[in-house]
């Protein structure tokens, strides 16, 4: 989608406890996460699954930022393949491709981080 021009980040959702810190959660191994990308299109943020054929599209056929997910009204043919990880409290952050840094060298236990949509979070 970059090399076509569009404006996107990546989304790293993870799933948390209600009760429990988010950056606590983030950092806990084992904590069941997701890779989006969020698009920007004229209508606003559209979120892309990486693993499925789906996309964030709400009853009225407007896309649906990551941010707004538990207010959205989901169009019928959307909750039948959206990633089991949005049934359950859920935290995200922009820019963090990996938590262990193993995905992209150097290789380093450091996170591998893309520090221009990591500043989205703030």
């Amino acid at each position: 989608l970059r090399s076509r021009g569009f404006e996107t980040r990546h989304v790293f959702v993870y799933s948390k406890d209600e009760s429990g810190p988010s950056l606590g959660t983030l950092l806990t191994p084992g904590v069941p996460s997701h890779a989006l990308t969020e698009v920007r299109t004229a209508r606003g943020w559209l979120v892309v699954d990486s693993n499925a054929r789906w996309l964030s599209i709400d009853e009225s056929g407007d896309p649906v930022a990551i941010e707004n997910f538990a207010a959205a009204k989901w169009a019928p043919h959307v909750n039948a393949t959206r990633n089991a990880i949005f049934d359950a409290p859920f935290g995200f952050v922009y820019g963090l491709y990996s938590r262990h840094g193993r995905f992209y060298p150097p290789f380093v236990p450091v996170p591998d981080i893309n520090w221009g949509e990591f500043a989205d979070n703030f």
